[in-house]
């Protein structure tokens, strides 16, 4: 179980297709939406490669923390914090990075603050979602237009404003099998 979700994460954490928004090309504080094909080249394993669809969306403000949610039939929907700002020079490419799974608490504003299990990499201040119940919440909280926190590993609190939905959001939405009642 934690293999697929290293390797989920992994997925879901490229770069290449995620660069920092431009303000010629996207409004700031909003969302951009990416459906694209996965290819993972499981080294040194008994899985196979895998080749899948998945649709993505982000925020796209550089100066804040950026949430990051993934759709795919394989994996179902998954988020991704990048608790610290594009902008602030988090993503070093050549960087070796390893995941871990970490318990931390996820306080939805209006909800009681609830433990979740993430799976974490502190090298580059990330965290994905290890249980679709938590993505759910945080996609919710997206619709709601409604803020949340979650505690960093070894750090303190760390605070998510959301963009209004706007039309990546509806298109992501309308895509994924798990937010359009499909699945």
């Amino acid at each position: 179980m934690l293999k697929s979700i290293i390797v989920c994460f992994i997925l879901v954490f490229t770069f290449a297709d995620f660069a920092p928004a431009s303000s010629a090309d996207e409004t700031v504080h909003g969302w951009k939406y990416l459906s694209k094909r996965n290819f993972v080249d499981v080294k040194r394993s008994a899985q196979a490669d895998r080749i899948y669809a998945s649709v993505n969306l982000r925020t796209s403000d550089p100066d804040r923390p950026e949430l990051r949610f993934t759709c795919s039939e394989e994996y179902g929907l998954r988020a991704t914090l990048l608790l610290q700002p594009l902008s602030e020079g988090a993503l070093d490419g050549g960087k070796s990075v390893r995941a871990r799974a970490r318990f931390t608490r996820l306080s939805v504003e209006g909800r009681e603050p609830e433990r979740m299990r993430w799976v974490h990499v502190k090298e580059v201040r990330a965290l994905q979602t290890a249980s679709s119940r938590a993505a759910r919440m945080i996609y919710n909280a997206a619709v709601q237009g409604r803020t949340f926190t979650v505690k960093e590993p070894f750090k303190g609190e760390v605070l998510f404003d959301m963009p209004p939905v706007d039309d990546a959001f509806r298109k992501f939405s309308k895509a994924c099998g798990v937010t359009n009642g499909e699945n």
